[in-house]
């Protein structure tokens, strides 16, 4: 089974394993830790947003059984 990351950036899809090598070469501007030195902004994986859960109808957060 092939695992496949998706760049947040350019949205290109590779493997887990291309993720660094691709970030070195393709943009030089992200450190390791996943920040953008020209403005110090930060890369979060697509992981993290797998746990955001949208609002219920009346806006309130969802409980992790109502997902």
């Amino acid at each position: 089974m092939i695992i496949v990351a998706t760049c947040n950036l350019c949205h290109r899809d590779m493997s887990d394993g291309e993720v660094d090598g691709h970030r070195r070469d393709v943009h030089p501007d992200i450190s390791a830790d996943g920040t953008r030195e020209s403005d110090h902004s930060r890369i979060m994986p697509d992981a993290a947003a797998e746990s955001i859960r949208p609002p219920d109808a009346a806006g309130h957060p969802r409980a992790a059984e109502d997902a």
